[in-house]
């Protein structure tokens, strides 16, 4: 199997987990329940089939939403489920851990309902927080032309990309 161990370190206590929590969003899988998508931890151990990862790597990810959720000490998860997380110095583990559900929405937003082409150009109002400064970075990566705009009490940008302008 392509399955990995991962010794949870952080989850992130995102939105999506606290509306299950006040029972205003259904399950979509049985109880008992556990919550949490957003995960950093270190791989415990690996399957037989695995190729990417090994035993000793910091990985983040995010579980998917009819799984257990992270909020517990070890998951099992598929391998291509996880990354490879960035070093401290990029960015500290409590702050990778807040990161996945906010990517994964934006993207979605972004590419999947938008359908964002390259050298397009995007204006992004309330480009703080996760969800809302996710756009800023993935666009730059992928050679597109972002305009932030943003509320500097606010912002939480680890990267200080929020100076970029046309």
């Amino acid at each position: 199997l392509r399955q990995i161990v991962v010794r949870v370190e952080y989850a992130a206590f995102s939105s999506f987990v606290f509306t299950q929590a006040h029972g205003n969003f259904k399950l979509l899988v049985n109880a008992p329940y556990v919550a949490g998508g957003d995960f950093v931890g270190t791989v415990a151990r690996i399957g037989p089939k695995c190729q990417r990862l090994k035993v000793g790597d910091r990985v983040f990810g995010l579980m998917a939403m009819n799984a257990p959720g992270s909020l517990c000490q070890f998951i099992t998860i598929p391998e291509d489920w996880a990354a490879l997380s960035p070093s401290d110095e990029i960015c500290s583990p409590p702050q990778v851990a807040a990161l996945p559900a906010g990517a994964a929405t934006a993207y979605a937003a972004l590419f999947a309902k938008a359908n964002l082409q390259q050298k397009e150009k995007l204006l992004v109002l309330g480009a703080s927080g996760n969800v809302g400064s996710q756009p800023i970075s993935s666009v730059i990566f992928l050679h597109l032309y972002p305009k932030p705009m943003a509320n500097t009490h606010n912002l939480w940008c680890p990267m200080h990309i929020c100076c970029f302008t046309m």
